[in-house]
């Protein structure tokens, strides 16, 4: 069952309008004939009794129409009853000015009833102009005494006059139906767009916010490669002491080996020695220690790095799938835009431009996940060089332990040199070659130790390079914000 539509209590804007237009018109048409009146009746084409009647009649309808203006001018109403006093203030000229000029008036009666585009009112209004024009031809004896081809003509007139002002409201309302659908339909569209722009406020927000939280770890990731490199070289400077002190050892081996022959006569000065090279061992198996706590500590380091290198990908992944959705959501509001046609054109640019950006972002965050995984595997190789070194730094104090026992051995010998001296000089030879084993193994920690220097150096560059790119990708969303924001603006103004 059908739902008959309510009757709406209140006109229009557009039929508000309309009704003071014709309400002024009347009026100033009723003040207008008063000095005409008053002229024929000065030339004496009209009495004095007609001209007062005249007069009193126009003022009366005169004071009639602000009352019915402002009574039934706001109503829906209003538009028929003063269609209707129109065509009573033309029956009353046209029966005071019986002219054939004055049939005119009709017409432009006719005409003034389009202004509503209301098609009741113009056939209502046509009706009135025949009515009108039937009364006068009949008993109006100024009117009926005309010629009858006039008055076929003046009929036809009227008839295709108030057949065109029909069609002409039908089509009117046609196109002011179309009309207020088109805004509607746009209205609907905007709606969607702000939809869209608050939601691509809110990604802008998120994608900042995670470009800030980039920017933060990288820094914290450079301060650490600054602290590694920091042991780094105090590793360094302890790996050339231990090669030092390896070349001071083997130095000292080689006196002894020139000094077997007087060994008899020095037993007591070597005991001296063997002291002191006791003395060197330890400081030696100091030294190995503490480059193993390094080689730790930077083993830690380098696992750090990696784990924190991995959340930074994580997050880079986040940043590549908002890059595509923002590429996505731009695409839509593209095409949402083309469907607008000349409206959406300005919207279009601005989602082009989006789209762009969000290219760029995407991009710059591959270059970034590119960056960081040249970062991983140089810190896997890294971490496998520090293991090699920490094995180099076990055998060294393992050695260090040997030679340790072989200066105590020393020691206990020195008592009976003479019957072991052919055993000394070979134990002397035994410790000239893991002197020299030592020695290759120092300069093999030292290798590692110049290479690590070199990764960690790597490392602090691409961090900064990372730093840079993220630095471009904020200005990038501080331009999406400013561009979300303009647009917000621009469908503010729409509205």
């Amino acid at each position: 069952m059908n739902t008959p539509h309510p009757v709406p209590s209140r006109a229009t804007s557009h039929e508000q309008f309309g009704s003071k237009l014709l309400a002024g018109t009347l009026m100033t048409l009723l003040l207008s004939c008063l000095p005409i009146y008053l002229l024929l009746w000065l030339i004496g084409i009209i009495s004095g009794p007609m001209t007062a009647a005249f007069t009193v009649t126009a003022a009366l309808l005169a004071s009639l129409i602000p009352w019915i203006h402002k009574t039934y001018g706001p109503r829906p109403q209003g538009k028929t009853i003063l269609t209707a006093y129109m065509f009573l203030v033309g029956f009353v000229i046209l029966w005071f000015i019986p002219a054939s000029g004055s049939w005119t008036a009709l017409l432009i009666y006719m005409a003034l009833s389009l202004v509503y585009l209301h098609t009741g009112t113009s056939i209502v209004g046509t009706a009135a102009a025949l009515g009108i024009a039937i009364i006068h031809t009949v008993f109006n004896p100024y009117i009926s005494s005309q010629p009858v081809f006039d008055k076929i003509v003046m009929f036809v007139v009227f008839l295709m006059v108030g057949f065109a002002g029909i069609t002409v409201c039908m089509m009117g309302r046609r196109m002011v139906g179309e009309l207020q659908e088109g805004q509607r339909g746009m209205a609907s569209l905007l709606r969607d767009v702000q939809g869209s722009v608050k939601g691509l406020e809110a990604f802008g927000q998120q994608l900042k916010d995670n470009a800030v939280e980039t920017d933060r770890i990288g820094r914290e990731l450079a301060v650490s490669f600054a602290e590694i490199a920091k042991g780094m070289e105090s590793q360094a400077a302890s790996v050339s002491d231990i090669n030092g002190s390896i070349h001071d050892s083997g130095a000292f081996v080689a006196s002894i080996g020139t000094s077997t022959a007087d060994m008899m006569r020095v037993s007591e000065r070597t005991s001296a020695v063997i002291e002191a090279g006791k003395g060197h061992m330890a400081s030696l198996q100091s030294d190995v220690s503490r480059v193993s706590g390094m080689m730790d500590t930077t083993y830690a380091s380098m696992e750090t790095l990696r784990m924190q290198s991995e959340q930074i990908s994580t997050v880079l992944q986040s940043i590549q799938a908002i890059a595509r959705q923002t590429s996505l959501l731009a695409l839509n509001a593209g095409i949402e835009a083309a469907r607008a046609g000349e409206h959406g054109r300005g919207f279009a640019v601005v989602a082009q431009e989006i789209r762009k950006l969000s290219s760029g972002a995407e991009e710059s965050t591959a270059q970034i996940t590119d960056i960081l995984t040249r970062i991983q595997h140089q810190t896997g190789v890294v971490s496998g060089q520090i293991l090699q070194g920490r094995e180099a730094v076990g055998t060294i104090r393992s050695s260090g332990s040997e030679v340790g026992g072989l200066f105590a051995q020393l020691l206990q010998e020195a008592q009976s040199v003479s019957e072991r001296s052919s055993s000394i000089a070979s134990m002397l030879e035994q410790l000239e070659e893991r002197a020299k084993a030592m020695a290759q193994e120092a300069g093999s920690v030292s290798a590692v130790t110049e290479q690590t220097n070199a990764s960690v150096e790597e490392i602090n560059a691409s961090l900064d390079e990372q730093s840079a790119r993220t630095g471009r990708i904020a200005a990038s969303l501080g331009e999406l914000e400013e561009l979300t924001a303009q647009l917000s603006r621009m469908l503010t103004q729409h509205e």
